[in-house]
């Protein structure tokens, strides 16, 4: 492949390293014992000059996106049949949400995909819980819940059951695990990530059944 004069580094696999070196904007780091370049594709993108030096430039990069997709393919159909079905009635203003955990997690974003469940959990849990608003609990006090009591209240309250309560206080403890702790390198990330997946779209299933 050949390359363009410095000013349009388009050639991104190829010219990529070459750039970045001579600007000296970035710096190679070791995980879990690959090599990794960390650099921003931005500053390369700010340098090209003509509109053409950026479509292809989004072009190249474009195909290495690709590419690096259809190398995961397999994994990325694998876990996505792992995830459970649900309406997209149920589940309402949440639908894109949850799709959005399950693409994370298919992607390996296992992170984004357990906070993401964590979102949705605690949004259900804010709304079942207005109706304890006025009845039960000041505005003072109902605005100081936290995910864990209120969570406990819906339960004392009947107004989720046993088994729900159990699925959403795991998404709870699992979502709390990683947020306040999320420097250290879990290997059960993906299990934990389907686990809250499938608790999320169960608890979804009980509590708005049609």
């Amino acid at each position: 492949m050949t390359l363009v004069k410095f000013s349009e580094r388009i050639e991104v696999i190829n010219s990529y390293k070459i750039y970045m070196s001579k600007t000296q904007n970035y710096k190679i780091i070791d995980v879990d014992g690959k090599k990794l370049l960390i650099g921003s594709l931005n500053d390369i993108y700010k340098k090209l000059k003509t509109q053409k030096g950026k479509d292809e430039f989004e072009e190249q990069l474009g195909k290495k996106i690709l590419n690096s997709i259809k190398n995961e393919i397999d994994a990325i159909v694998k876990k996505t049949v792992k995830i459970k079905s649900v309406n997209a009635v149920q589940l309402g203003n949440y639908y894109n949400i949850l799709n959005e955990a399950i693409d994370s997690y298919a992607f390996g974003y296992y992170l984004a995909s357990i906070a993401c469940c964590g979102s949705v959990s605690e949004k259900i849990s804010y709304e079942l819980s207005l109706k304890l608003k006025t009845s039960i609990l000041s505005d003072k006090d109902f605005e100081c819940l936290n995910q864990n009591s209120r969570l406990l209240l819906l339960y004392l309250t009947k107004i989720i059951d046993q088994k729900t309560f159990l699925k959403l206080d795991k998404i709870r403890t699992v979502r709390n695990s990683y947020i306040h702790n999320n420097l250290k390198n879990n290997k059960k990330d993906e299990a934990n990530a389907k686990i809250c997946i499938n608790n999320l779209i169960d608890s979804i299933k009980l509590i708005y059944k049609p």
